[in-house]
């Protein structure tokens, strides 16, 4: 270790360090704001494309499901039908 004794800090020198202090962390606030900015909007625009991606997804399945709900009417109908007719087959030949 050197000797020499450390110079008592003048208030002017504290005030230099702490002008310099706040210019570096508004500098960088700054710079963490704009990439925290860049990260919010290109996440943004990754959910929006995601939600167009799962609505066309549901659309898609929607169509399938409907397309087999209505197969699966059409059938009961056609089965209603038979039954309809065999029903009354069967009524008509108790009466007699």
């Amino acid at each position: 270790m050197s000797e020499e004794h450390d110079r008592v800090a003048m208030v002017s020198d504290l005030r230099v360090v702490v002008k310099q202090l706040d210019t570096r962390i508004s500098e960088e606030a700054a710079a963490l704001e704009k990439r925290i900015s860049e990260e919010s909007a290109a996440l943004e625009k990754r959910i929006s494309e995601e939600g167009a991606a799962m609505r066309t997804h549901f659309d898609v399945m929607v169509e399938r499901v409907e397309s087999a709900v209505k197969l699966v009417a059409e059938v009961n109908s056609h089965h209603s039908t038979i039954l309809d007719d065999h029903e009354a087959r069967l009524q008509k030949t108790e009466r007699r």
